[in-house]
């Protein structure tokens, strides 16, 4: 029986091992390169390519195709961190449409610097605040309180927090009642400590931005790509299996001279 469970514990680590180089291609594909090529203040290209997930009042909304350059492409940008969130409503922009933004990590944003974002000026750190945390939920699963709120809806409220005198959400409306539910939460935070929970947030400003709607293209939001801490994980994962492999590989010698 002895021999039959190291037999196993051999076999078992050897599939994990096994499945290493496997997930290490998806990583490659999916957070290529491992850590985030942009940097807070970086000058990028953004680019949209032309979809989106979802329309609100005959607007595109939701997650855009897209990427940014450097940075991340739209294939590299994968499952719920596809394309881009747009929270400017005025400014237009078309498939294929290219301009110059500056990157900017939302972690980092204080009252000092959100003035340099398209928005900071009229919304504020707190402003910010409620965009991150909607951006957020459009980038996850849509559920904020309990409830499940569609792209088309979070876009919205986002949208109405950006616009000076809102967009005239119908009184009442979920997207409405999410938004006000967003900011009573926001305004109950530490705003400093709340903002470093963005640390995977990048807001993407036009440069120049003399204001909707004459800026060059929309100010948007991405996410990074994550996975190091899943590949660190599998490559731990697998000296172990090596060094189990050889440790019950002797036991099993010894067993067996016994």
């Amino acid at each position: 029986m002895k021999v039959k469970h190291v037999l196993t514990a051999i076999i078992g680590c050897a599939a994990l091992c096994l499945t290493l180089p496997a997930f290490g291609q998806y990583y490659g594909t999916y957070n290529s390169p491992p850590n985030p090529a942009l940097s807070n203040g970086e000058q990028v290209t953004v680019q949209f390519t032309g979809s989106y997930v979802d329309t609100y009042a005959g607007e595109g909304a939701g997650i855009y195709t897209g990427g940014v350059t450097p940075g991340w492409n739209a294939s590299q940008l994968a499952g719920n961190n596809a394309g881009l969130i747009c929270d400017d409503y005025h400014d237009q922009i078309g498939g294929g449409q290219r301009w110059n933004a500056t990157a900017y990590l939302a972690s980092d944003l204080t009252a000092a610097n959100v003035g340099n974002t398209l928005f900071g000026n009229s919304i504020g750190l707190a402003g910010y605040a409620e965009l991150a945390t909607l951006v957020s939920m459009m980038f996850g699963n849509g559920v904020f309180g309990g409830t499940t709120y569609s792209h088309a809806q979070i876009s919205a409220a986002i949208w109405d927090i950006t616009t000076a005198g809102g967009i005239n959400l119908p009184a009442g409306s979920p997207e409405a009642l999410l938004e006000a539910a967003v900011k009573t939460f926001v305004g109950s935070q530490d705003l400093s400590a709340y903002m470093k929970e963005f640390g995977n947030l990048w807001i993407l400003t036009p440069d120049p931005h003399p204001g909707p709607p004459n800026d060059p293209g929309q100010e948007m939001w991405i996410k990074s790509p994550e996975g190091g801490a899943a590949l660190l994980y599998l490559l731990m994962a697998g000296l172990a299996c090596f060094g189990a492999m050889k440790f019950n590989a002797k036991n099993l010698m010894g067993n067996r001279l016994a």
